[in-house]
């Protein structure tokens, strides 16, 4: 809790620092889905911008507190996610995370209580790839996996997807539950979302479940939805996150943009019903000619 705090108010300061018209949202949110996703992850950037002066967001003291605190061997998150998994008894589970660090991190957890893991990323080759599908589907409890496990694999000898970070853009979530929850899955799918409370995954994880209906959705549906946002969800986030100046202002500016987002529901469904009248009368018009 104290490394994530120092984290925020750190990158806000670092965020209203730049000119207005000059300001660089990602590397700034990319410490903030670091830092929400395991410490380990968060500071191999901070020692990186502690090394190249040039990489150097924030200040030389903000960097040298937030190394010290960044050393938490396991964290809150970490533990749940392996106490979960023992309560698996031996049923197999996809674990996704954004971070190479954090993948590493679960892997040496694993290791430490015994559960046989296979670790997939994209810097494998594509034999490399298939053989730890192949290791996943035949010897091992937990395949754990970095973004590239959501593209193109089926995955529906397994009925467990753990998502470890929340990628801030939606459709890459609903992309890893597609690789497991598709035509051809014999067994009900169990998606555990993995977020720390007071967080902005919190949020995000608020906003897909109460404003989105995100887990009830049909695929394809969330595509058409965020289309009918004034901009772009991810920035919509991260602007969220870095401008609001406490978390009461956060909180107030998270339930107005999960209006927005209930509303870009409500008028998608209008139109799906509208759709649905025509077809219906189209059809019964057809039927009447034949």
């Amino acid at each position: 809790r104290v490394f994530y705090t120092a984290m925020v108010d750190h990158l806000r300061c670092a965020y209203r620092a730049q000119p207005a018209n000059k300001r660089n949202l990602l590397p700034l949110l990319l410490l903030l889905r670091e830092t929400c996703s395991h410490p380990a992850a968060a500071r191999a950037t901070l020692q990186a911008m502690h090394r190249v002066r040039e990489q150097r967001l924030l200040p030389e003291a903000a960097l040298v507190e937030l190394l010290e605190l960044s050393h938490i061997a396991s964290p809150a998150k970490l533990r749940l996610t392996m106490e979960f998994l023992a309560g698996l008894r031996q049923e197999k589970a996809i674990v996704f995370t954004e971070f190479k660090a954090t993948q590493m991190a679960l892997a040496m957890a694993c290791q430490q209580a015994g559960v046989g893991a296979t670790l997939y990323h994209g810097g494998l080759d594509s034999k490399a790839k298939q053989a730890a599908i192949d290791e996943f589907r035949h010897s091992s409890q937990v395949l754990i996996s970095t973004e590239a496990g959501g593209e193109g694999h089926n995955f529906q000898f397994c009925q467990t997807l753990i998502n470890y970070d929340l990628p801030w853009n939606p459709m890459r979530l609903e992309q890893r539950i597609g690789r497991v929850h598709r035509l051809g899955q014999q067994r009900p799918v169990l998606v555990v979302n993995v977020v720390t409370e007071g967080t902005v995954e919190a949020y995000m994880l608020y906003l897909l479940e109460r404003k989105i209906g995100m887990f009830t959705k049909v695929i394809g549906e969330l595509d058409i939805i965020l289309a009918n946002l004034k901009a772009p969800y991810e920035r919509v986030m991260a602007e969220i996150a870095l401008e609001s100046r406490d978390e009461p202002e956060m909180r107030e500016r998270i339930e107005a943009f999960g209006r927005e987002l209930a509303e870009a529901c409500h008028t998608y469904e209008h139109v799906r019903r509208l759709n649905a009248q025509i077809f219906d009368t189209d059809s019964q018009t057809m039927e009447l000619e034949a």
